[in-house]
């Protein structure tokens, strides 16, 4: 008897449900990443507000130009490290995408596998039904053939002579 199929198939299909679960992992670790860096986005735009409106109440106090200097490098020194952070949030996006992407390939690879194995595992099945079926109708034509043998002999042996 053939081996079956569906069994043949266990082997890649756990293979596959392995690369979708490291793929899951590799997109749950790129989350991570753009939610860390958008974190770290918020936490800047907060702090440069903060700057922002201390510079706007040294302005009003009348602080000397230096020190008004001095904040205005550093605000154009958070606004530079604001415009780095987006490229950063940007390419986590691109990352969480790229393997977003995979993951579904991997899950649409998984899930074509099961289906196969079922199909295999239902066709297994159908044959197996189908053998039994003409295990059963041979057995019934064979007692038929046997009640028919039985009808034309005569009732006793001994009755024949």
């Amino acid at each position: 008897m053939r081996p079956n199929p569906a069994k043949r198939l266990q082997p890649v299909i756990e293979q596959a449900k392995k690369l979708e679960q490291e793929a899951a992992a590799q997109l749950a670790q790129c989350q991570r990443e753009l939610s860390q860096q958008q974190a770290q986005q918020t936490a800047l735009l907060r702090y440069q507000l903060g700057y922002q409106q201390q510079w706007q109440q040294l302005g009003r106090q009348g602080q000397s130009a230096q020190t008004l200097q001095d904040f205005r490098r550093f605000l154009e020194q958070l606004q530079s490290a604001l415009d780095a952070q987006q490229k950063r949030i940007e390419h986590s996006q691109q990352q969480v995408q790229s393997a977003q992407n995979h993951w579904q390939q991997q899950h649409s690879r998984s899930e074509a596998l099961l289906k196969l194995q079922s199909r295999y595992q239902a066709l297994a099945q159908q044959q197996e039904n189908q053998r039994e079926q003409r295990l059963q109708d041979e057995w019934a034509q064979r007692r038929q053939g046997f009640s028919l043998q039985d009808a034309s002999s005569p009732a006793h042996p001994d009755s024949v002579y």
